[in-house]
């Protein structure tokens, strides 16, 4: 396995793109101890610490079932930063994987509270969107009730918030 030390000092010392791919593969090809990871997120400090989500995602949007297993890890550490750009990466990681059961309905709560509030910036905004709608999509109760949260963004200040609000009513309507 890699250890997380060492995902540490290779994004001290380097965070292009070319080394985050680097690393993404060195993780899938070396074995990811993810416990150790999250605990190595919280003691880092930023900037640091925000490189290591944005790692997670790139590695979450490559192996989206891998994130299905640590997903109860990247809830608690969303839950628990303020960060707008490591919010932006966590939220970007759980849209890309398909929420248990068993924090479903806190996800989707956050999720709504998060994408209608306009503290945050759109980046931030957007994920959350796409957790929420996922998770009432199979739920026609659940559709309805998002509708409401919809329909206003079809006015947002954003063109993606708009754009993707009108993307799930209609999904929603098919």
């Amino acid at each position: 396995m890699i250890a997380s030390k060492d995902i540490v000092q290779s994004l001290s010392n380097d965070r292009s793109k070319a080394k985050i791919q680097n690393l993404v593969e060195l993780i899938d090809k070396e074995g990811p101890d993810f416990i150790e990871f999250f605990a190595e997120v919280d003691r880092q400090k930023h900037p640091v610490k925000w490189h290591m989500t944005w790692l997670l995602t790139h590695f979450i949007e490559k192996y989206p079932e891998v994130g299905r297993s640590i997903q109860l890890s990247m809830w608690k550490l969303l839950k628990a930063i303020s960060n707008q750009s490591m919010l932006r990466d966590l939220w970007c990681c759980i849209s890309h994987i398909e929420i248990n059961d068993e924090i479903s309905g806190e996800v989707d709560a956050f999720a709504t509270g998060t994408f209608t509030s306009q503290k945050h910036a759109i980046a931030v905004r957007a994920h959350p969107l796409e957790c929420a709608c996922k998770i009432a999509k199979p739920y026609q109760e659940l559709r309805d009730e998002m509708a409401l949260f919809l329909k206003p963004l079809k006015n947002d200040d954003s063109a993606g918030m708009r754009s993707k609000s009108k993307n799930w009513l209609r999904a929603f309507s098919d």
